[in-house]
């Protein structure tokens, strides 16, 4: 992340920003109908909760969701692409 940071940010946009603080549901759902991309790894979700919640918070069908090939979510998937380099 701080990588990505370093590379990409400019005085007036950081690309990834990270909050280590528990949120509330209205606050998660702006963050994800404000994101361009939701990236969901099987580290950080057991139960597939996250790329449900971005999805149903994307009712205008811009956002992408990217997932890695191991979460649970990634099987149910109907239309996607499937990328083994995550």
């Amino acid at each position: 992340m701080e990588r990505i940071n370093r590379k990409f940010e400019t005085s007036r946009w950081k690309p990834v920003i990270l909050i280590e603080r528990q949120c509330s549901h209205q606050e998660v759902g702006r963050y994800y109908r404000a994101a361009d991309i939701c990236l969901v790894t099987s580290l950080h979700d057991g139960m597939n909760l996250v790329a449900k919640e971005y999805l149903a918070a994307r009712k205008d069908c811009e956002g992408v969701l990217i997932l890695s090939r191991f979460t649970g979510a990634a099987s149910r998937a109907e239309r996607c692409t499937a990328r083994k380099s995550l």
